[in-house]
């Protein structure tokens, strides 16, 4: 079974737009969690470094920081 990525920024391009443009490159499918400001204080404290952009994998192994999540895409596609 392949596994489901989402990746979760706010609403404008910043910092996850290349880690977009990487999965659209590859022809890979992921979810596109958009956080507005009321959404992200709430989902702050989930997040490993209280940092974004974050992907997700499976539910459950998260990775922060736009280099490291670059690095894993181009790895894996």
């Amino acid at each position: 079974m392949p596994a489901k990525y989402k990746l979760s920024y706010f609403e404008e391009r910043g910092r996850a737009e290349i880690l977009r443009l990487l999965f659209v490159g590859a022809g890979q499918e992921f979810e596109d969690e958009r956080l507005t400001g009321d959404s992200w204080a709430a989902f702050k404290p989930k997040t490993p470094y209280g940092q974004m952009p974050m992907l997700t994998i499976d539910n459950k192994t998260m990775i922060n920081q736009t280099g490291a999540i670059a690095r894993f895409i181009a790895r894996e596609f």
